[in-house]
């Protein structure tokens, strides 16, 4: 008898055990996974943007586009992100288009903030200095590095003279007011 109760606790705490770690597990499993996607698009990036300075250098002009490091072997292929997307050169940056959902807003601020370029590392005060997202021009003496947009605000052609070069994502996301990174359109 002592034998089947030791072993219906056993399995109860087995099953306990089980429960608590799919449940506390799983987060921190897609925690990890999305900076495992994180750094592999920065890695593809710094493939581009290190090819295209050793082109360069060697053929001393910038190259025009991808195809310019593929045909002289500067670059063997174009790397593709995971949801299939490939890297272009657009505007002179290296630019990977992602979909607009959730997971790619994810994945852009898990990038910036490996970078230290996220709004808890640069823009500490944003709320209180009226940084959020949910106004529409960044007042004054508001911190440039929260501005995230990709094109200036009198000009939609023109590049964000503000927008920092080492910042890897560039997307409108003023719409998304979930968002703890200040954006303004």
């Amino acid at each position: 008898m002592a034998n089947l109760i030791l072993t219906v606790i056993a399995v109860a705490l087995v099953a306990t055990v089980s429960v608590i770690a799919v449940f506390y597990g799983g987060s921190a499993y897609n925690k990890y996974q999305e900076e495992a996607s994180a750094m592999r698009v920065l890695a593809a990036g710094d493939q581009i943007v290190s090819s295209a300075a050793l082109y360069a250098n060697q053929e001393r002009v910038v190259p025009a586009g991808l195809t310019d490091l593929l045909s002289k072997n500067y670059l063997l292929e174009v790397p593709v992100d995971e949801s299939g997307e490939a890297w272009e050169v657009r505007r002179g940056y290296a630019v990977l288009s992602l979909p607009d959902s959730q997971k790619s807003i994810r994945l852009c601020l898990t990038m910036r903030k490996k970078l230290g370029l996220d709004a808890e590392a640069r823009c500490a005060d944003a709320e209180m200095a009226g940084c959020t997202p949910k106004n529409t021009q960044a007042p004054e003496g508001c911190n440039k590095h929260c501005l995230r947009t990709c094109f200036d605000p009198a000009d939609r052609s023109a590049w964000n003279p503000l927008f920092d070069r080492n910042d890897p994502c560039c997307m409108d996301n003023s719409q998304y007011l979930f968002m703890t990174d200040p954006v303004f359109p």
